[in-house]
């Protein structure tokens, strides 16, 4: 084989496992920014829903008088059957 030959092979193999180095996400160089970034993360999502959810007003306290025809004693109109009709299409 002609060393103009090895040369190309030598070339053309290091260009097809050049891709997969650069794609290799979990490699030894990357793993602590990997980590990194996970805790960046995580501390951001804690913080933010710590910040947002302290802020909120405080519920209205509010009270529903009882109807009269609720109330013991009504004096008004009874319904015999009472009943709940649910119409289907």
């Amino acid at each position: 084989m002609s060393q103009l030959h090895v040369k190309r092979q030598e070339n053309l193999l290091a260009v097809q496992t050049q891709p997969m180095e650069a794609l290799d996400v979990f490699s030894t160089d990357r793993n602590g920014q990997i980590s990194l970034f996970a805790a960046v993360t995580a501390f951001a999502v804690v913080a933010l829903t710590y910040f947002l959810s302290h802020g909120h007003e405080k519920a209205v306290k509010y009270e529903v008088a009882i109807p009269e025809q609720c109330k013991v004693g009504w004096k008004g109109k009874v319904l015999d059957e009472p009943s709940i009709k649910v119409r289907t299409k």
